[in-house]
């Protein structure tokens, strides 16, 4: 793994924005994806860690963010995200081919 400086991050975790700034590190794969960001979490005064992990083909496979929320996802054989699974429940993505069309619940 790498350790890479960086200066501002935002992720978004079922529906919640956490901006990470005064970033300290992110950390990546051998890949180039990244798996760690340690920084700031939104404005307070306390350092956090969001981590990320990947399947196989290096997509997304789950994020948890400080406060341990973990939302997951799945893919088809076409590379196309196909479910988002947070606390707040499991939504399902529909396409119609490469075009995406909405998520049910």
């Amino acid at each position: 793994m790498a350790t890479i400086s960086c200066h501002l991050g935002i992720l978004s975790l079922d529906g919640q924005r956490t901006t990470i700034s005064v970033q300290t590190t992110d950390t990546c794969d051998d890949n180039g994806n990244l798996v760690e960001i340690e920084g700031r979490i939104d404005g307070g005064a306390d350092f956090g860690i969001v981590t990320m992990s990947y399947d196989k083909e290096n997509r997304m496979a789950s994020i948890v963010d400080h406060n341990n929320q973990i939302a997951t996802y799945t893919f088809s054989g076409d590379g196309l995200k196909r479910s988002e699974s947070t606390a707040s429940g499991v939504a399902t993505l529909v396409w119609d081919g490469s075009e995406y069309l909405g998520e049910t619940d």
